[in-house]
């Protein structure tokens, strides 16, 4: 979820994703988060079926388990750097 200000320096949302399963009750639950209580809110709502099942050992995201902690700091060799342009100068007078 992400945050902007908008004309009037409030901040909105601008962006909002969650998977969530459908309740007994064949309804989706769930919050959102805002800026403010009391004020008035414009809410757009898509729902569309989630064709991506987690796999067993996969996270809901469908990373392996542990692949970020096993992946992390792993690099090995060097950076390569593009040759730099020279500086440019200006003239201040």
């Amino acid at each position: 979820m992400s945050f902007v200000s908008d004309p009037t320096g409030n901040e909105v949302m601008v962006k909002f994703a969650q998977i969530v399963e459908a309740g007994a009750d064949q309804r989706l639950h769930f919050d959102v988060p805002v800026a403010e209580s009391g004020r008035r809110y414009r809410l757009l709502v898509l729902v569309s079926e989630d064709s991506i099942e987690p796999q067993d050992g996969n996270t809901e995201a469908g990373w392996p388990v542990d692949f970020f902690e096993r992946t992390s700091r792993q690099w090995q060799g060097d950076f390569e750097r593009a040759d730099q342009l020279p500086l440019q100068e200006f003239s201040t007078t």
